[in-house]
């Protein structure tokens, strides 16, 4: 990677993170004023109506990423495609739309209406929410490829700014819904339906006016839009899977050992996710970049990027994953004090299974999905994930543990991994070589490592309390971090984070001699 490109990187990644600490902490706040303004019964009313939207989701999903790799790949390009590109996803999205809408106003209200449990005397509320919220879910649908086009032009800045904006007008609703004397359950989706409208309206208003290429031109080109749906249909199939199989699972869970269980891979989950979500920070802010390599035919640079970001992603994982997996049970009684069986052993293998993953992720992905052949790909690394399900079964079946499930997660994620890079040299010709060089084998190193010290302070951490849980992980974090530095980077990426380091503080210097 140039100078440039790692700044760029470097910058956007902040940027995201920075959104990222935002967004959490103002919605855990929100989310618990919600609850206490609404009461349990509305709470719940709300949360069921929108599951039944959510289940028609998975179309629009495939399609965002449809849309985020050919914006990108035609501006990496630099050809006069893009306005052609944004105009046939912008209405593939408006198709999406319709098509929701038309199967939310049908099956979703008969739905509502006769299958759900809800009280007589909310159901006019219920009602009413669920129109509310097709129609924010539609608007959410037409502001995807807006999104995708702040992100191929790696506006990070702009689309954290809006995402601040957006969660600052959802803590205004849950002031005006504390204040204000009506039915609150109708208020509360009527201001969720305004918030979205004005957002959609900054992207697009953004946008329009700093990239031509996102003016609505009409033109349908039938070749395009079989392309651009035939790769979006690929990636459904893709994410089917592995909804099949979390599913899957939490379905096998609940037929062997009760809701109990269900209730602890409910947390495991949770954790898993808000800790996954520092990795995907970093991934958004790269992935353009290496879509962008491959339009400009500069594999050599696009296999520097991939490797690196695999094996960044990586070691972040590790540094925030490590210290959460020696210092679970204690993290889990100071989050929910009493907390269901074997969540402890759930977030461990979790985290297992996300580094496992992380050695062959999401850059890994958007390497393939890149060439725009993810066909083979699809097919065959959707299938192995689908089998983890009936391996499940029969391990259940012989009585093995009740975590014996996240096992074989781990296992089908590193041959479904170690397939996704035979696809990732097939279509693209990454070498195994230098994979190996100058990602696996210092991933081993690290790991191995990180491995013997964590053993080694969990050892010397008798008591759990505070105090020592605190100084526990601060003492993993760093030593960890060290460890990286010594073994897990090179002598160029040393040399960069150095002069980074240096050159910050002499302007830091400089400034405060001014």
């Amino acid at each position: 990677m140039n100078s440039s490109s790692n700044k760029r990187i470097l910058k956007n990644t902040f940027f995201l993170y920075f959104r990222m600490m935002l967004v959490m902490a103002i919605s855990l706040y929100t989310s618990r004023i919600i609850l206490k303004t609404l009461g349990v019964e509305d709470y719940g009313i709300y949360n069921v109506v929108g599951g039944v939207i959510a289940m028609f989701s998975f179309l629009n999903n495939s399609m965002s990423t449809a849309t985020q790799r050919f914006i990108t790949f035609e501006l990496g390009k630099q050809n006069n495609s893009v306005n052609k590109i944004f105009s046939t996803t912008l209405l593939i999205h408006f198709i999406i739309a319709i098509v929701i809408l038309v199967l939310a106003e049908s099956i979703g209200l008969w739905f509502l209406n006769n299958k759900l449990n809800i009280p007589s005397s909310r159901l006019f509320a219920a009602n009413i929410i669920f129109h509310c919220t097709i129609i924010t879910f539609c608007i959410n649908i037409s502001q995807t490829p807006y999104n995708a086009m702040l992100i191929a032009h790696e506006k990070m800045n702009i689309y954290s700014y809006i995402s601040i904006l957006e969660i600052t007008l959802k803590l205004i609703n849950v002031y005006i819904l504390y204040t204000v004397k009506t039915d609150k359950l109708i208020l509360y989706s009527i201001l969720t339906l305004i918030t979205q409208i004005t957002i959609t309206l900054i992207y697009k208003f953004y946008c329009v006016r700093n990239y031509p290429e996102s003016r609505f031109k009409y033109s349908f080109e039938k070749s395009l839009f079989k392309e651009i749906t035939s790769f979006a249909g690929w990636n459904l199939f893709g994410s089917i899977s592995w909804v099949l199989r979390d599913q899957g699972v939490n379905i096998l869970l609940n037929i062997f050992f009760g809701p109990v269980v269900n209730a602890a891979r409910g947390i495991s989950a949770q954790a898993s996710g808000a800790i996954m979500g520092f990795i995907s920070n970093f991934q958004v802010a790269i992935n353009p970049q290496i879509t962008k390599s491959y339009a400009c035919k500069e594999i050599e640079n696009m296999e520097k990027l991939t490797f690196k970001a695999l094996k960044y992603s990586y070691f972040l994982l590790l540094v925030i994953s490590l210290p959460v997996m020696l210092n679970i049970n204690y993290i889990l009684r100071l989050w929910l004090g009493e907390y269901p069986a074997h969540s402890d052993i759930f977030i461990i293998l979790i985290l297992a299974d996300a580094l496992a993953g992380n050695i062959f992720g999401t850059p890994l992905m958007t390497s393939i999905s890149a060439t725009g052949k993810i066909r083979r790909y699809q097919v065959a690394v959707s299938t192995i994930i689908l089998l983890v399900v009936p391996v499940s079964y029969i391990c259940y079946k012989l009585d093995y543990p009740v975590y014996s499930a996240y096992i074989v997660f781990i296992i089908f994620n590193l041959f479904s991994g170690i397939l996704r890079f035979y696809y990732a040299h097939t279509l693209v010709g990454f070498s195994y070589g230098r994979f190996i060089k100058t990602t696996i084998y210092p991933i081993i190193k690290v790991s191995a490592f990180a491995v013997i010290t964590a053993y080694i302070i969990k050892r010397l951490n008798i008591d759990d309390t505070l105090f020592r849980v605190s100084v526990s992980i601060i003492s993993t974090i760093l030593i960890t971090l060290i460890n990286i530095a010594v073994t897990g980077l090179d002598k160029e990426e040393r040399g960069w984070i150095y002069n980074s380091i240096k050159t910050r503080i002499s302007h830091y210097y400089a400034k405060s001699n001014m």
